[in-house]
Order: C-alpha cells, then sequence, then structure tokens
C-alpha cells in the first residue's frame, strides 16, 4: 500500500497564507518565513508575522493538523520584541492546516476555501478558546489578527475611558434626579428598577453600548453615518441627530441593542 505523500510543504502554505493574508489585511506588512526579525535571535524563523502602525505584531505558527507542534512554536514567540516595532509579540496565533490543503492540486484556491483550526495564546498565559480550537476560514482569520494587535494597554485604557464615561453620566442623572426627578423616575420604570445610583449608571452603560455599536454598524451600512458626524463637535444639535440615526438602525433592526437606548 503506497502512502500518499503531502504536494505542499508547511513553509509554501505559510508563504501562501501570507499572500493571502496581505491582501486582506490593508495597512498591515505581512512576513512570511523570515528570519533577522527577533532582536537578539537573528536565526529565529517566523511562519507569518503581521504588524502595523500602533499596534502589537501578531504572529501566526502554522502546522498540519498530522502534527502536532504550532501551538508550542505559538507559545514561544509570546513577549519577543520585533526590531523596529514599540511592542512585543503581545498574541500568537496557532493554526492547523486541514488535509484538504496538504494534499490540494492547486494550492491558493484550496487554501482560500479551507476551515482553519486556530488559537490565541497570550502573553499572561491565556488561551482562547480554553481548549479546543476555533474553526474559520483565511478572512476570519484576519478578522482575528486585527483583533488581538490592539496593545493591552490600548484596550486597558479603553476600558478605563469607557468605565469613566459611564461614572460621568451616572452624575449628571444624579444631579438631574434632584432637579427634574420625573425624568430619573420614568429611566428607572424603562429598566424595570428603582431610581437610585445603580440604575443611573446602567443607564449610562447601555448609552455607551449603543455608541459602541452605532460606530461599528456604519461601517457595515452605507445609510448609518458614523458618530463624528451625529454627535461630533461641529453637529449643531446631536442630542437630535443622534436619535434619528438610532431610528435609522431600528429600521434595519438591532433592537435588543438601540430599543432601551433610544
Amino acid at each position: 500500500m503506497t502512502t500518499q505523500q503531502p504536494r505542499h510543504s508547511e513553509p509554501s502554505v505559510n508563504n501562501q497564507l501570507g499572500d493571502l493574508l496581505r491582501e486582506m489585511l490593508f495597512g498591515c506588512r505581512v512576513r512570511s518565513e523570515n528570519t533577522q526579525l527577533v532582536a537578539g535571535r537573528p536565526g529565529l524563523q517566523l511562519d507569518n508575522l503581521v504588524t502595523a502602525l500602533g499596534r502589537a505584531p501578531v504572529v501566526v505558527e502554522a502546522e498540519y493538523e498530522v502534527l502536532g507542534t504550532a501551538e508550542g512554536d505559538a507559545a514561544g514567540r509570546l513577549g519577543l520584541p520585533v526590531i523596529g516595532e514599540t511592542h512585543p509579540i503581545e498574541a500568537a496565533i496557532a493554526l492547523r492546516y486541514p488535509d484538504a490543503v496538504r494534499f490540494a492540486d492547486n494550492l491558493r484556491p484550496a487554501l482560500a476555501d479551507a476551515r482553519l483550526a486556530y488559537a490565541v495564546l497570550y502573553q499572561d498565559g491565556g488561551r482562547f478558546p480554553e481548549s479546543g480550537w476555533l474553526r474559520g476560514s483565511v478572512s476570519d482569520l484576519a478578522d482575528l489578527i486585527r483583533l488581538v494587535s490592539v496593545p493591552q494597554k490600548a484596550v486597558d485604557a479603553a476600558a478605563d475611558a469607557l468605565q469613566h464615561g459611564i461614572e460621568r453620566a451616572a452624575n449628571i442623572l444624579g444631579e438631574m434626579a434632584q432637579t427634574r426627578p420625573n425624568i430619573t423616575a420614568a429611566i428607572a420604570r424603562l429598566l424595570g428598577m428603582v431610581d437610585v445610583p445603580q440604575t443611573r449608571r446602567m443607564a449610562g452603560a447601555i448609552l455607551a453600548n449603543a455608541l459602541v455599536f452605532h460606530q461599528r454598524i456604519a461601517g457595515m451600512h452605507d445609510s448609518i453615518r458614523p458618530l463624528r458626524l451625529v454627535c461630533g463637535p461641529d453637529v449643531p444639535n446631536p442630542q437630535s441627530a443622534t436619535l434619528d440615526a438610532w431610528k435609522e438602525i431600528l429600521d434595519i433592526n438591532y433592537w435588543a441593542i438601540f430599543a432601551i437606548a433610544h
């Protein structure tokens, strides 16, 4: 019995993956099967390294499913300083190529259509998912790379800013409870709660959540204006403009997020 031999080596697949990612990750630099990338370790070869201005480098270490070294290789890249980059590698992706790629007659379309398996490893020891593997296309992998390339300091700063904004909104509502109690009482009834500080913080969180989703949705629907055009400093009546925009969003859907916020 003759064992079928793979048609493509892992380095050739890694190079092809890099080509596909370059087409999807605009503004990013993708380097495949390169050395001379890690400070102090010039001979270390990375399968694929993705870098971008203001982002943390992300490395993708890949293998065929029958092997089993990608996760260990990915873990070994965490914390490494990349030459010319401000941030070290904070997240690494372990990737498994299916047999459909391994034995494909035509590599590029096979890889583009493949169902890949991957997991994210973090510098703090975390793994996502905690066990098993995510499944998706090269396009899904590109989206994941964008997500995990946000530096942890930026995530922490954004979380602090969000919390500050929620507290500020709650304080405004607290002042309003003294001067216009009917309004805060109506908000509490809408939320099915009593008019207390916790209720006001929840109202602030609902508004913050809606604003975040609004900005995201604006990139998906041409008819929805981004936040800077509805509540930016140059908008004469930002409250009215925001409510009008949320009505347009509700006409599309997204009731779970915008119905109460509106």
